[in-house]
């Protein structure tokens, strides 16, 4: 009997990135948190390195302005190889720089349904980029939820920003 079923449902979350396939947090054999598209939006976050601020065990160096380095457990330097950073369970990390570019990458926070942090060694199944923890950003699936969104935003010095996404599904073509 798992501690979820104990609880007669009231953890409906599952996570994928502790052993590679779908278990409860709770049955996890790791440290886990899940960060949810819902608190992704209740948030108003829009940058990746600040969600992973508010999660516990995670550090988040602003190494420029425009640069961010991700660590856990206090295991963390600038440009650090320690923290493996996955989109929907693929490695986003670049074998010739020894490193991996928190802020380059492809998606933007709209996209993202949620993540996954697994806070201590998942070198076993992730390789040695895993040493202390790794961050699986899992996105949203394209046809899922049909319809267009748009979002903006004015900051500071002039920052503006903007993101519009359209999703559909005609037969097998999402």
């Amino acid at each position: 009997l798992s501690v979820a079923a104990a609880e007669g449902g009231a953890y409906e979350e599952t996570v994928v990135s502790a052993s590679r396939q779908a278990q409860s947090p709770l049955d996890a054999p790791a440290s886990v948190t899940i960060i949810t598209r819902q608190d992704i939006r209740l948030s108003g976050v829009v940058h990746i390195g600040e969600l992973l601020r508010r999660a516990a065990g995670v550090q988040v160096m602003n190494v420029t302005a425009a640069d961010t380095d991700v660590g856990i457990r206090g295991f963390n330097r600038l440009l650090s190889p320690r923290v493996l950073m996955l989109i929907n369970g693929r490695s986003t990390y670049i074998d010739a720089l020894g490193i991996t570019l928190w802020d380059n990458q492809a998606i933007s926070v709209e996209d993202i349904e949620r993540i996954e942090i697994i806070r201590g060694p998942a070198s076993a199944l992730y390789g040695q980029n895993g040493f202390s923890g790794i961050v699986n950003i899992i996105t949203r699936q394209a046809g899922q939820e049909p319809g267009t969104e748009v979002s903006a935003g004015v900051g500071n010095d002039g920052q503006v920003r903007g993101h519009v996404a359209t999703s559909g599904r005609v037969g097998s073509l999402a």
